[in-house]
């Protein structure tokens, strides 16, 4: 709960200043040594915001999360 109110306050702080965009990243790992990666949707503005990061990705399964 600590690190979700912490999180909160960060990204309300952050939205608050002026940007030109405003990306959320959803950054995921796994339980074995392996690189993080991004899990992202396909619209192209995303893509190529996406594909400037040093960092995998994947798209193509919004269709199977509810």
């Amino acid at each position: 709960m600590v690190e979700r109110n912490e999180l909160k306050q960060f990204i309300n702080k952050e939205l608050e200043s002026e940007y030109d965009g405003v990306y959320l990243l959803d950054i995921h790992t796994t339980s074995a040594p392996t690189v993080p990666f991004l899990v992202t949707n396909e619209d192209d503005e995303t893509l190529s915001f996406v594909k400037q990061l040093d960092i995998p990705f994947v798209t193509g399964i919004s269709g199977f999360l509810n």
